[in-house]
């Protein structure tokens, strides 16, 4: 993985350098270098290093309305500045080409541009184009799953914006930014330092050159999907090194509203801190985007809140979508040592002990039995499972049974002892060709805005489901995140919310039955109020 990362980054570098222009100077330059993260970032302006998983794809329109955005006068005298005002359009879109590679674009539409012509100083409104952007970013530490979180996000910018009406270079542009930032669950902080080579351009008594740009925000996720951030982005010329006059800075206030369906709405305003070019004396900011966090087909009925990773052409099963609103039904315990003490309580579930000793044996200095090993026959040396506990697996009429699949707070991740558990789940497949179905169900604690839980449910069998997906290509695999909806334990404990941040695998389809139904509501058994 390390080898592809550098090989990408040499790649992109390669080409920014073939495609970006000698140096010359240039009477055109564009005034919008405020520009919005064109990916599914945290942030309004500013990228994050996560990535999301393969496939994952979002698009959306970003709007602000900028009064002033090009300074050559005094901060309240905007008669003699080039641009009046302007009402800019972003088209965005992201896609995820593996784990730790994202692409982009950002496209830019003038949809109202009052100007005057530092010529002539002849007014004019017109529609315009922007420059169009593409961006790669190459992700090598994850700031959600790492101490710091690290990417690089190397862009080129296409001549197709207008110089002369401050919208575009009228030549190929580009640059890198080097993304660093910290994901603690409810709170996040980052920032984004690059460099942006450009050719120098004078005009109207207005030079813009190579320029050094950085942005620092934070953020926090609060209830209801409502995600407030403060963003400060600005820039200077290297050649006259935090120069009022070529070096704006802006504040930018925004908050963003997540919907469990992938809809996102973002407001905010900005303020030009320092006044130069780029930095407006207010910015109003709207946008709308989608996020999709799976690489599968979304189904569209109504009905249905699954997403499958793979559908044969000569399968017509549509499963029916389980009731929200039904009395939730436990899953059948299960105790893997038959010592009594479900696995959820058991402390050493894979070795019988006492109900005092919370499941363990008895003598402190107890050890598990030794595993036993498997056959040589024609399969050669033993398994890599000779050598420690295999875990055990067991397959139900509806159900695959295993050890707890539990995840960390906030996090997504298979850990090692969870991929050595699927990888007994994917051998157990493999030996049966019967099953046809499974669905991975996602959950979490109670912590937190519902609506973030349950896409942090859906990215958690989302996970399980393309690990197992890898190996057994012949199975149609379902996954649905249910958020907090269906505890296992009380979310007033640690030790219950634990335990509730799990996944769960079952058996939908099999060749000799029919999908598994959803169980009706029992009028005469109460909605689930406690621990199971």
């Amino acid at each position: 993985m390390r080898l592809s990362f550098i090989r990408c980054f040499i790649i992109i570098l390669g080409v920014l350098s073939y495609a970006l222009p000698a140096r010359a100077d240039l009477d055109s330059f564009e005034a919008t270098l405020w520009r919005p993260a064109a990916d599914s970032s945290p942030y309004l302006v500013l990228y994050e290093s996560h990535i999301r998983p393969q496939g994952a794809y979002s698009f959306g329109l970003l709007m602000y309305y900028a009064e002033a955005p090009l300074k050559r006068s005094n901060f309240l005298n905007v008669a003699n500045d080039p641009i009046h005002r302007h009402i800019m359009g972003h088209l965005l879109g992201s896609y995820s080409l593996v784990d730790f590679v994202n692409i982009s674009l950002d496209f830019p539409l003038a949809i109202y541009n009052h100007f005057s012509d530092p010529a002539s100083a002849l007014e004019e409104t017109e529609f315009s184009l922007g420059d169009l952007q593409f961006n790669i970013k190459l992700r090598a530490f994850d700031g959600r799953t790492h101490m710091m979180g690290l990417a690089f996000l190397p862009y080129i910018r296409m001549p197709t914006g207008n110089g002369f009406k401050f919208t575009g270079t009228n030549d190929f542009a580009g640059g890198i930014t080097v993304i660093s930032d910290r994901d603690f669950g409810k709170f996040f902080a980052g920032t984004n330092i690059g460099w942006q080579i450009r050719d120098r351009a004078i005009r109207g008594g207005l030079s813009v050159d190579d320029l050094l740009t950085y942005g620092f925000g934070f953020g926090g996720r609060l209830g209801w999907g409502l995600t407030p951030r403060l963003e400060i982005v600005g820039a200077t010329e290297p050649s006259a090194f935090f120069a009022k006059e070529t070096s704006p800075l802006e504040i930018d206030l925004s908050v963003e509203k997540i919907f469990s369906n992938g809809i996102e709405i973002d407001f905010g305003v900005g303020i030009g801190a320092v006044r130069a070019v780029g930095s407006p004396m207010i910015r109003m900011i709207a946008g709308l985007s989608f996020t999709e966090a799976c690489f599968g087909q979304s189904r569209d009925d109504d009905d249905n809140d699954y997403t499958e990773i793979r559908r044969s052409p000569s399968d017509n099963y549509k499963p029916k979508s389980p009731d929200l609103d039904r009395p939730f039904q436990p899953a059948p315990r299960m105790d893997s040592d038959r010592d009594g003490l479900d696995d959820l309580e058991d402390q050493c579930p894979m070795v019988p002990g006492s109900y005092s000793n919370q499941g363990c044996p008895a003598s402190p200095g107890a050890q598990m039995p030794p595993p036993e090993e498997e056959p040589l026959g024609d399969k050669g040396p033993p398994s890599q499972y000779a050598a420690k506990s295999r875990p055990m697996v067991n397959f139900s009429a509806h159900r695959i049974e295993t050890p707890p699949l539990n995840f960390e707070a906030g996090k997504t991740e298979l850990t090692p002892e969870i991929k050595d558990i699927l990888d007994e789940v994917i051998a157990g497949l493999k030996a049966r060709p019967n099953i046809q179905v499974i669905r991975i169900e996602g959950h979490t604690d109670a912590s937190g805005d519902e609506n973030s839980n349950i896409r942090l449910s859906k990215e958690r069998a989302l996970h399980v489901a393309q690990h197992i997906d890898a190996a057994a290509k012949d199975k149609l695999i379902e996954y649905v995140g249910w958020g907090p909806a269906r505890p296992l334990y009380s979310n007033d404990t640690k030790a219950g919310r634990e335990k509730n941040r799990r996944v769960e695998i079952h058996i939908i389809k099999t060749a000799e039955q029919t999908p598994n139904p959803t169980p009706a509501p029992n009028p005469g058994q109460p909605p689930y109020s406690g621990p199971y």
